[in-house]
């Protein structure tokens, strides 16, 4: 394993490029918005786990999704609300989030200024499953849940 230092100003580590948060699938809608990622580490430098720091914009917002990998989430900028299951975190820096397994959520910024949050996961997962509009439409009708949750149908 090699040694990895990555300088950290404004929100950017150096030599770590900001990237789309993922890219929609042909035919399907856009279930996010306004989300930039960058790969701090990731899991090929014989670490079994990848950081990766999440922006949200103003307005901007994760897929509403599942899966079995667990998250752990550590809010460092703004302000949002996370989705987990059937209840809703509203998070400012330094709050930590742990979403677990097959736990439904999503992660919105509620603020006026950008909303940024480090997401550790293991290095081997995987895939994101969004929910169906049967399971979104059924955690909408948790009146917390449906002032909060960004749906595409």
């Amino acid at each position: 394993m090699r040694e990895v230092f990555s300088k950290f100003n404004n929100f950017k580590w150096d030599n770590v490029d900001k990237i789309e948060y993922k890219k929609a699938k042909d035919g399907e809608a856009v279930s996010f918005n306004n989300v930039l990622r960058q790969n701090i580490v990731e899991s090929d430098n014989d670490i079994g786990f990848d950081v990766r720091y999440f922006e949200c914009a103003k307005g901007g917002y994760t897929s509403l999704e599942k899966h079995e990998h667990v998250h752990v989430v550590l809010t460092l900028r703004g302000s949002g609300s996370i989705i987990v299951g059937k209840k809703v975190y509203n998070v400012q820096p330094f709050d930590l989030t742990v979403i677990p397994s097959w736990a439904e959520h999503q992660l919105v910024n509620i603020g006026e200024e950008p909303f940024g949050f480090v997401c550790t996961v293991n290095g081997d997962r995987d895939k994101p499953t969004l929910l169906s509009k049967q399971e979104t439409l059924e955690l909408m009708e948790i009146p917390e849940l449906s002032a909060v949750i960004k749906a595409a149908f």
